[in-house]
């Protein structure tokens, strides 16, 4: 993962360092999203110059967010844990529902299963000691446009 980062101080882990250049480089083409970096680390008091290109990062998922926690005081350690292999999990609380990638194409079938297992701990990890129902209703997982498949929670325990 390649990672721009918008600091006043340089981090040493980031592919690129961000200053007002790159700001224009971005507008201008010269430095292009999912080329050059994957992911925008900044701290609060880039977010008002960034702000400009929110119209353009916004949309392909790139502006940096507190949720996600790529706006932080501590850009290197964020660097870091995305270097690391950080992976982001988005809920649906109202359905529900847990959207996460566990790989590519490119990876093989051990890879996959050693990511889809790694989530699976780490999902009855998070799991709430009072409660008495069943944490995990049901698990599907498909290609990005792909039809779901049902896994069967049985053979997962």
């Amino acid at each position: 993962v390649k990672v721009l980062v918008f600091s006043p101080s340089p981090v040493k882990a980031a592919d690129i360092n961000g200053e007002v250049a790159t700001l224009a480089q971005l507008e201008n083409g010269t430095i292009v999203p999912k080329r050059d970096f994957d992911v925008i680390v900044a701290t609060p008091d880039w977010m008002p110059k960034l702000a400009k290109l929110a119209k353009f990062l916004g949309p392909k998922g790139l502006m940096p967010n507190p949720k996600a926690g790529t706006v932080t005081k501590d850009p290197d350690k964020v660097v870091a844990s995305i270097k690391k292999g950080q992976v982001e999990l988005r809920s649906e609380t109202a359905a529900g529902l847990l959207h996460t990638v566990i790989g590519k194409v490119s990876f093989t079938e051990d890879q996959l299963l050693e990511n889809f297992q790694a989530v699976f701990v780490a999902l009855n990890a998070a799991r709430p000691a009072k409660l008495k129902s069943a944490y995990l209703g049901a698990i599907a997982i498909n290609a990005t446009m792909g039809p779901g498949i049902h896994i069967d929670l049985s053979s997962l325990v």
